[in-house]
């Protein structure tokens, strides 16, 4: 009895075997057949950002990256290059993972019909003049880092009664504004005319009255150019023509000859 219920134990084992694997196959036939029915879905690379940045960041290399897509969920304005995006400013804050809209994007350059959309929060923007060496030979463009340089004559017009002190560090170029040449020209009218360059800049609503004034009282106006990772403040000591005798040594009481101070910059012709 033992043995042959032994036998009838076995022989279920094998029959539950038999449909398990019946069931598996079917299953996995099942399976296959849908994934083959379904329609192959088309995808493009497009541009994605694989970080955050908030309003008014110029985008670099690796902020950037091309990911496939799937074509039916990219919208209209998405950019396909990344070269299209590089160096562009962004009108809003982007998050990673999201794609790249044209529409939120701009040239800096072109910046100043939006401009009011990039200024951070408790600043202004100014516009300062285009005119300082640095800028005349075309060395500064949007993102840089500046100091912004004055020298001042207190009145007596000789290099005694100049000093030059530094007025805000580590400021960031918002734009360069260049209108175009055409314009500006038939604008003047008739006789030659040089279109007037400007460099946008957010700065303290104080700090924009203070380079306001310095530029109403005839001061001289310098900018320096900083490393783009350096974001330090040194303590800048403002240099007269005592601050040089300190320094080097020469002799004060000297008479010196009388210099008439005049801008470093001249009007182009």
């Amino acid at each position: 009895m033992d043995r042959k219920r032994g036998w009838m134990w076995m022989l279920a084992g094998v029959v539950m075997a038999i449909l398990a694997a019946m069931l598996v196959y079917r299953l996995i036939s099942t399976a296959t057949a849908t994934v083959a029915a379904q329609p192959e879905v088309e995808t493009r690379p497009v541009v994605v950002m694989v970080q955050d940045v908030s309003i008014g960041t110029l985008l670099t290399e690796d902020m950037v990256a091309l990911r496939d897509m799937p074509v039916e969920y990219i919208p209209d304005d998405a950019v396909f290059d990344t070269e299209d995006v590089i160096g562009k400013m962004a009108l809003t804050d982007l998050k990673a993972g999201e794609i790249v809209l044209a529409s939120r994007l701009e040239t800096p350059t072109n910046v100043t019909r939006n401009i009011a959309l990039t200024i951070p929060e408790g600043m202004v923007v100014i516009a300062l003049p285009a005119d300082d060496l640095l800028s005349r030979v075309d060395m500064l463009k949007p993102g840089d880092r500046v100091d912004i340089l004055f020298s001042l004559d207190l009145g007596e017009g000789t290099a005694a009664s100049l000093r030059t002190f530094g007025v805000l560090q580590n400021a960031v170029v918002r734009a360069i504004v260049a209108p175009p040449v055409v314009e500006q020209l038939e604008d003047l009218g008739p006789g030659p005319g040089v279109p007037e360059r400007a460099i946008l800049l957010a700065v303290d609503p104080q700090d924009a009255l203070v380079i306001k004034y310095l530029i109403d009282a005839g001061a001289i106006l310098d900018f320096a150019l900083r490393a783009p990772d350096d974001d330090s403040e040194p303590f800048l000591e403002p240099v007269d023509l005592q601050y040089l005798a300190d320094v080097y040594g020469f002799n004060m009481e000297t008479p010196l000859p009388e210099l008439e101070l005049v801008p470093t910059a001249t009007p182009t012709p």
